[in-house]
């Protein structure tokens, strides 16, 4: 069943309710990667601090952020390691905070700093081509307080994604709570500064510390997910509250993809996490016996949200992970496709990873063993000749 109509500008919303792939269509990602870089026990190039990005170019080889390690490499189809890009430092082709990565035409490497705001481009050879810092001070008087300019990324043709927080510092006495986000897209040059969304941020709920009131995230928060691909860029924005993600395309037309909610309960697991990453962020500063005080006052939720994750691919189409991020039981994870128009192609069964790229016949993901070691790893993607874009 597929359902079309108009939303309040008059751009079409597009609902989805059963996929369009029959038997033998359906697109297939095998369980043992083609390539594999991270080698616990070898040189330093083929181990990560931790893997920020990576992109894969037109040539196969791959270009990974450590943003640990302040450096980005590239490594040949293959996986052997290439060379080097940038250090660390706030010089020119360094990096403080190294965070995104986006290419461009000839297979320039675009690096963001999320410490200096700069977006370093390097050519196909790794040698430094410009830099471009965005003024957050000019940003910010593009805005009514009391939100502000906070996280930002680049976009695929250059120009920046600025996510808006809300600074009002007033913490209620207690409950739920939900300040106001939202995006911004920001012309490289300042020349244009567009309001894309406003949207609630990540729910928190305010205990009674022992330093006075604070807001703590629950487990699987309900919170906004944003993610972006291509040149011109595809920006797809989801609120986990619900089963429903809208996506704003270059020419200005606005796709809302919905499906049908599949709730699934919260594991012990899951909160078993929960508050050990707890323990471990308050732990210079409070006591266990404090710190587990606050999280008892958080009520636990009995359902995970509709989708943990959104990717956009190369050729626009959306993809959305079902369950938690972290915690998934088994080695594996459901994806539900949506073609550019919004209408559900099915579910792609992927690795138990954190997708950072979706090409035509690629995944590239980072994977954690059972020591929480990272690797990136490099999947076959199958499209039957039938189902293809």
């Amino acid at each position: 069943m597929l359902a079309e109509g108009r939303d309040a500008v008059g751009r079409t919303a597009t609902s989805s309710w059963e996929g369009r792939w029959r038997e033998g269509d359906a697109w297939t990602v095998p369980s043992d990667p083609i390539v594999s870089i991270g080698d616990r026990g070898g040189p330093e190039e083929t181990q990560f601090v931790t893997i920020a990005a990576a992109a894969r170019r037109s040539d196969g080889t791959i270009v990974v952020v450590d943003r640990g390690a302040r450096v980005v490499r590239l490594y040949d189809s293959g996986g052997r390691f290439v060379e080097t890009f940038g250090s660390g430092g706030a010089g020119p082709g360094e990096f403080l905070d190294p965070s995104a990565i986006s290419l461009g035409p000839g297979d320039t490497v675009t690096v963001w700093d999320s410490q200096l705001f700069r977006a370093t481009r390097f050519d196909s050879s790794g040698g430094l081509a410009d830099m471009n810092t965005l003024d957050l001070a000019e940003v910010a008087k593009a805005v009514e307080p009391p939100l502000y300019p906070g996280g930002v990324e680049v976009l695929g043709d250059g120009d920046f994604l600025v996510r808006l927080i809300e600074k009002s510092g007033k913490v209620p006495p207690s409950g739920m709570v939900r300040s106001r986000s939202g995006v911004l897209r920001v012309s490289r040059d300042l020349s244009s500064i567009d309001t894309l969304l406003f949207f609630p941020d990540t729910a928190k709920v305010v205990v009674n510390a022992p330093f006075g009131r604070y807001p703590i995230a629950p487990p699987l928060a309900l919170g906004p997910v944003v993610t972006h691909r291509g040149n011109p860029a595809r920006i797809c924005i989801g609120d986990r509250s619900g089963p429903e993600v809208l996506c704003l395309d270059p020419d200005g037309n606005r796709v809302r993809v919905r499906w049908e909610s599949a709730s699934s309960p919260v594991t012990d697991e899951e909160v078993r996490e929960w508050r050990e990453a707890n323990l471990r962020l308050f732990g210079e500063k409070l006591s266990e016996e404090d710190i587990l005080r606050m999280l008892d006052q958080v009520p636990v939720p009995s359902v995970r949200p509709d989708f943990s994750d959104l990717s956009v691919d190369r050729a626009w189409n959306l993809w959305v992970r079902l369950g938690p991020t972290r915690g998934s039981e088994g080695r594996s994870v459901d994806y539900l496709v949506f073609d550019p128009e919004g209408i559900l192609l099915g579910k792609v069964v992927l690795p138990l990873i954190r997708v950072l790229e979706i090409g035509a016949d690629f995944v590239v993901g980072v994977y954690r063993d059972e020591l929480e070691v990272e690797s990136l790893r490099l999947y076959e993607l199958r499209k039957p000749s039938s189902a293809s874009e």
